[in-house]
């Protein structure tokens, strides 16, 4: 019996192994969900239950990374339940992206609340960022404003405030502060234009695209053609 528990260590181990060798992987992509798959297989033929929540997890980043979120979220909960129950940074993080890409914006934000709240974590821009994108798909665009606004006194790149600033100007136009709405999106426009950044091009261009989006669906036609031709 000991001599199977041992062997069973030293397998589940090599399962692992092979597991967190996909996961060091840059671009994870279909290729990758083959392999899991067999190794997924075999966790459950040997009663690998570590091992198991580890490939449920790779799964979860897989699906993730193939833009399939509902998918990759039932691997994640999966991954965290029961048995196969294993230790992950930043767990909850992920729980809260994938949440926000399945339409779930006020369960991301429960989970951001308290990641931007814990003294442990310094909260990155983008944890912030996530934050706000669930404000305004929850269409709480002055909450949003505020939190945006504060994120301005961040050390940030111009990118970043280029970025900030248009989801400002969204928001105004969204709750039909026009004027103020314009006047965000001419400042970001107008820093991407003195940038020296190389992507600043392909930044100015989704810009446009995001800001005309927001006037045509408040019926704000004229300014969209002459701000967007601009």
């Amino acid at each position: 019996k000991t001599e199977r528990k041992r062997n069973n260590v030293i397998l589940s181990n090599q399962h692992i192994h092979m597991v967190r060798e996909i996961l060091n992987i840059d671009s994870l992509s279909s290729t990758e969900l083959k392999q899991i798959e067999i190794i997924t297989k075999s966790c459950i033929n040997n009663d690998l239950k570590e091992a198991l929540g580890w490939s449920y997890f790779a799964s979860a980043k897989i699906y993730q990374s193939i833009n399939q979120p509902e998918v990759a979220l039932e691997y994640l909960k999966l991954s965290q339940s029961g048995k196969t129950k294993i230790d992950i940074p930043n767990i909850n993080l992920m729980f809260a992206e994938l949440y926000s890409q399945t339409g779930e914006h006020q369960k991301s934000n429960s989970l951001l609340e308290s990641i931007l709240q814990s003294k442990s974590e310094k909260s990155t821009l983008q944890t912030q960022l996530l934050f706000v994108e669930n404000l305004i798909a929850l269409q709480k665009f002055d909450e949003a404003i505020d939190s945006l606004k504060k994120l301005q006194f961040r050390k940030i790149s111009k990118e970043e405030e280029v970025e900030i600033i248009n989801k400002i100007a969204i928001c105004y136009i969204s709750t039909n502060q026009i004027e103020e709405g314009i006047e965000a999106y001419q400042k970001a426009i107008s820093i991407t234009e003195k940038s020296n950044e190389k992507n600043n091009f392909r930044q100015r261009s989704k810009l446009k695209r995001s800001f005309s989006k927001t006037l045509k669906s408040k019926n704000r036609y004229k300014e969209d053609v002459t701000l967007i031709n601009e």
